[in-house]
């Protein structure tokens, strides 16, 4: 059987997770002290994909070198279409 300890929320020491006070500091833990508050990591993954999208969608992708032979820009159409090229 394996033996859970978390922080006690009074003076941060490890205390077992069934332990109804802390042994050290008398501090009462409600069935142990809460740990990670998986609802706070979602909001905060989600806060982080929704930064992103808005970031991707603002900015977006960097364009391609022009020595980039995969590059699926035409470099020379974009120059032709803004009236910047000699006749």
């Amino acid at each position: 059987m394996e033996l859970e300890l978390v922080p006690c929320p009074g003076c941060s020491r490890h205390v077992r997770a069934d332990a109804g006070a802390c042994p050290f500091c008398g501090v009462p833990c409600a069935q142990g002290a809460p740990g990670v508050s998986w609802r706070r990591v979602g909001v905060g993954v989600l806060l982080a994909v929704a930064a992103s999208a808005t970031l991707n969608a603002c900015y977006g992708a960097p364009p391609c070198p022009q020595s980039d032979p995969r590059c699926s820009m035409d470099y020379n159409r974009d120059a032709q279409s803004d009236g910047s090229q000699d006749r």
